[in-house]
């Protein structure tokens, strides 16, 4: 059986980054074709920018995060172009539906991470935080993320529409669970009163 979830919509971040590199690439692209269309030789910037532009916005189309699906035990990350991303429910030791996780910055000042949302390596930050994490992140708004903490010590942050649904789907299927407080409090209550 295969379950289905979408990916969330785009947060503010990944609609800034976004909008921003398509509007420079129609704005810079447009100048260009209008100044050949006319017999002119275009600005030589408006040319490298756009030239620039063009594989930068297509490659993270490509990567870009379409939804997510769960079957026989592997959480499988879509994408727009080639290259889906598997992860072994086995492999998970501690699953997190919607941590306070923070705010995704660049890792890199050349990086395109945003543009259509996030699709690898990614710092992960409350802005009142000095402290930060190096994670991997498949998706599109941090408001709806679910943290997969693996075996081998990596975190990875997938980040659908509905993050309690894929949470209860990924622990039914066996993967690792963090015991929530109220349940550590309850064994504690009820130790002190075997005692």
């Amino acid at each position: 059986m295969t379950e289905s979830f979408k990916v969330a919509p785009f947060g503010t971040t990944a609609w800034i980054w976004t909008v921003s590199f398509v509007v420079g690439l129609i704005y810079f692209g447009g100048r260009t074709i209008l100044a050949l269309a006319s017999g002119f030789v275009p600005d030589t910037f408006d040319s490298v920018a756009a030239v620039m532009l063009v594989p930068l916005v297509i490659y993270a189309w490509i990567r870009s995060v379409r939804g997510y699906r769960l079957q026989d035990g592997i959480v499988i990350i879509d994408r727009a172009g080639p290259g889906k991303i598997n992860i072994p429910v086995s492999e998970i030791e501690q699953v997190d539906g919607n941590p306070d996780v923070g705010t995704f910055f660049n890792m890199g000042i050349l990086s395109i991470g945003g543009v259509f949302g996030w699709a690898g390596r990614v710092r992960v930050r409350k802005p009142a935080d000095v402290k930060s994490m190096d994670v991997d992140v498949y998706g599109t708004n941090p408001k709806n993320s679910v943290l997969l903490e693996m075996k081998n010590g990596t975190k990875i942050i997938l980040t659908p529409a509905d993050p309690q649904a894929m949470e209860t789907s990924l622990r039914i299927a066996g993967a690792g669970a963090r015991p929530s407080s109220t349940a550590v409090g309850s064994r504690s209550r009820t130790a002190r009163r075997k005692k």
